[in-house]
């Protein structure tokens, strides 16, 4: 969803007339030969914007048929654009422009569509990683030693150095970050996490979980440790919108692994874990409302069998499977969190 603009119109005249930021730029022309101009111009941009080597914070770029010049928007103050005046002059080759501020665009989508910015409850892609066919989910933006990036499951990315992509793309316009901090997952750990360092490009909105395409959930803090029944829910990508809710069953439980790891000091709960949805936020039932506090990320499903000390069989999910859950304490130290 663009966010919707009103910019003044005031013609640039073939001397370079003033623009709604004061800015001037020399016509090349007029008639046929400034309109083939002003088209050129357009598709030069197009072109810097979409394979990132265009440097100016360009939001928007269009022709205007009204007055034959070309029209941009930068999400930045007026004093950065006319910094900004020669390069722009360059890119646009002396065709008049008509430049003026506006909001960055962000763009809504369910889950698994592209999301800019980054938020919780995403759908992330590592092809070198061990989740499901490369899947997992987003849980929330971290920084660490003052790096912005955000926190997902370890078995999604692997190992350290691995790349990871929002949505299911392996193109590079879809990277958003690279895993730097992976814990012992496949050891002896007491969390399943990784940190994943944000590409220079991307932003990633902090204490904030996707609830639909045009809001989030809010954190407004860190839950303490949740007692038996307490209700939860979780914002995994194994869908599109849905929101899973259940309710603690286990807490400071061992859990193996069929991979030869153990996980200590687990929560279990009985909302139902899918593929796709480890890294997930866990956070306090939400009701009605979007404010929420943050209890942890989900890691995966297990059975009674494989857990320590198994909860009562009467609270066992109909897919005898607890979803499991690092609580965000363990998450913090493993991964030396801010």
């Amino acid at each position: 969803m663009r966010t919707d603009l009103e910019v003044k119109t005031n013609r640039a005249s073939s001397a370079g007339g003033l623009n709604p930021e004061g800015l001037s730029f020399p016509a090349s022309g007029s008639g046929p030969a400034l309109h083939s101009a002003v088209q050129r111009a357009h598709e030069r941009i197009s072109i810097a914007l979409a394979d990132g080597t265009c440097r100016l914070p360009i939001v928007l770029c269009y022709i205007d048929y009204v007055y034959d010049c070309l029209a941009i928007g930068f999400a930045d103050t007026t004093a950065a654009i006319r910094r900004a005046h020669r390069e722009l002059s360059a890119l646009a080759g002396g065709v008049p422009v008509r430049a003026f501020r506006c909001a960055p665009a962000v763009r809504h989508a369910n889950k698994t569509g592209h999301n800019r910015p980054l938020v919780g409850g995403l759908l992330l892609w590592c092809p070198a990683g061990g989740g499901t066919n490369g899947k997992g989910t987003l849980c929330i933006a971290a920084t660490r030693s003052g790096v912005a990036g955000f926190v997902t499951c370890g078995h999604v990315v692997g190992a350290k150095g691995s790349d990871v992509f929002q949505p299911q793309s392996t193109s590079q316009q879809f990277k958003v970050g690279t895993a730097t901090e992976v814990t012992n997952y496949n050891g002896v750990a007491a969390s399943d996490s990784a940190f994943v360092t944000l590409e220079a490009s991307v932003q990633a909105t902090a204490n904030a979980i996707w609830k639909s395409s045009s809001t989030n959930y809010t954190v407004t803090g860190i839950s303490a440790a949740p007692g038996f029944g307490t209700d939860v829910s979780m914002q995994g990508a194994s869908t599109a919108k849905t929101l899973r809710s259940g309710k603690i069953r286990g807490d400071n439980v061992t859990v193996t692994f069929s991979d030869g790891g153990t996980l200590t000091g687990q929560l279990l709960a009985d909302y139902q874990s899918e593929k796709g949805d480890s890294g997930a936020p866990v956070f306090t039932d939400p009701q009605a409302g979007s404010s929420v506090e943050l209890i942890g990320m989900n890691v995966g499903a297990a059975k009674p069998g494989d857990t320590n000390p198994a909860p009562d069989p009467k609270w066992l999910p109909a897919d005898g499977a607890y979803a499991i859950i690092s609580p965000w304490a363990n998450i913090k130290s493993d991964l030396g969190l801010d």
